[in-house]
């Protein structure tokens, strides 16, 4: 998972004014070992979780529909649909049929994104495959997925069921729309 190469994260802690750097080693006060909840709030409407949508992700690869290859990492995010669409409209190297349906695609304001990658794209911020998950889909809801593709095939939800379209999908930049990394000077 993405997580795994992630070091530190900043938090709101009522301890601490207004904000806390947790790390996973351990090199402040706490670690990210130390905590035993974390509260994310979401959107009123959103009933999928993170941990259930990192179990149907995590499912969904594991039933081999996807074709892809072993050594994977999996980017999880939540974002609104019209920031997605927006850099979907902007990204010149993007499949032009997989991002004509993206533009197209009926979806809640808020939707789940995994962006998958082998660990070479990766380090190129480039991805190969995605999954796009309605967050308003109910928990025990059995398809909530509004798009998914690799490298060979693009499958969405149309009004009247499920379509796809067979076309060859060049790797392509991540999404990193609200997720722009931070430098410390």
């Amino acid at each position: 998972m993405h997580s795994d190469y992630i070091s530190d994260l900043i938090i709101s802690d009522d301890n601490h004014f207004p904000f806390n750097t947790i790390s996973k080693n351990g090199s402040g006060t706490h670690s990210m070992a130390d905590l035993d909840f974390v509260i994310i709030p979401l959107y009123e409407k959103m009933y999928l979780n993170a941990n259930i949508v990192h179990t149907r992700v995590r499912g969904l690869i594991d039933s081999g529909i996807l074709e892809l290859s072993d050594s994977l990492i999996v980017r999880t995010y939540l974002t609104s649909i019209r920031s997605l669409k927006r850099e979907a409209a902007a990204n010149k190297s993007m499949n032009s049929e997989l991002q004509d349906i993206l533009l197209k695609i009926e979806a809640p304001q808020f939707v789940w994104c995994a962006d998958i990658a082998t660990p070479e794209q990766y380090q190129a911020l480039q991805t190969s495959a995605r999954i796009i998950i309605d967050s308003t889909a109910g928990t025990y809801e059995r398809d909530p997925w509004l798009l998914w593709h690799n490298r060979k095939t693009i499958a969405y939800r149309e009004k009247n069921g499920a379509a796809s379209v067979k076309t060859d999908i060049s790797p392509y930049p991540l999404y990193r729309n609200n997720l722009k990394e931070i430098y410390r000077k």
